[in-house]
């Protein structure tokens, strides 16, 4: 399956024997960003390989042999146990919220009914059906924004009939796609110096310096620097309505 992104400069593949520069890992982060953005529900190891597979090849122009799923499998990993908060946590939200979608239109309910109904619904199925899944991706029930899930499905019921509505339903407010990106690539970098750590590793945000090419990525009028404030604010209400 193709790249549902626009395609951008050819990067040079790594030579046998080498690591994905850091400057690929950036954009193929970057691009797994937009695609959680909009709504794409990565939950496992192999969706996220099997996306970033994709933009491997939107990238590169070659497809990922066997040598380059390996080193995509491994930046995944250890990206995903070190920061799940940061993409795991996003697919698997956007999971739910497709879940939810579907259930109320099952269940034939207005914007006003998932607004009125809606929390206390995803509520119960996180801690049901899902508990299994988010124990074992090591996602803490507070790091998901059940708020916004709401938000999201109603808005998309109302898009649904409202056709001239052409906004995202799935806009879901996440952490700039530069700052993620960023700091994935250097999150790998330091697993691959120190390879002795194993286990959980505490969230910690990493303050690193904007190349050019973040500047630029934050310049195109995709996302804006207070998404992801926007975003602690939300998670802050559903923990608030959680303890209700």
């Amino acid at each position: 399956m193709a790249s549902p992104l626009p395609l951008l400069p050819v990067f040079p593949p790594p030579p046998d024997g080498e690591d994905l520069s850091s400057e690929l890992q950036y954009h193929l982060w970057l691009r797994i960003f937009y695609r959680l953005r909009d709504g794409e529900s990565l939950i496992s190891a192999d969706t996220f390989l099997a996306a970033m597979g994709e933009e491997y090849q939107a990238l590169t122009r070659q497809r990922p042999y066997q040598r380059i799923r390996a080193l995509l499998k491994r930046i995944i990993s250890n990206v995903n146990r070190k920061h799940p908060e940061t993409f795991l946590t996003n697919g698997v939200q956007n999971a739910i919220a497709t879940a939810f979608y579907k259930s109320t239109e099952k269940m034939s309910w207005s914007a006003s009914d998932i607004e009125q109904k809606g929390l206390d619904t995803i509520r119960r199925f996180v801690s049901g059906q899902m508990r299994s899944v988010l124990a074992y991706a090591g996602i803490d029930t507070n790091e998901l924004d059940l708020v916004t899930c709401v938000r999201s499905t109603a808005k998309k019921v109302r898009q649904s009939a409202s056709p001239g509505d052409t906004s995202n339903p799935h806009d879901n407010p996440q952490p700039s796609p530069a700052d993620a990106a960023a700091k994935m690539v250097a999150a790998n970098s330091a697993a691959q110096m120190d390879t002795s750590q194993s286990g959980s590793v505490p969230h910690t945000r990493l303050d690193l310096p904007q190349s050019p090419d973040i500047q630029g990525a934050l310049a195109d009028g995709r996302v804006t620097l207070d998404e992801l404030s926007q975003r602690n604010q939300q998670r802050a209400e559903t923990r608030k309505a959680l303890d209700r």
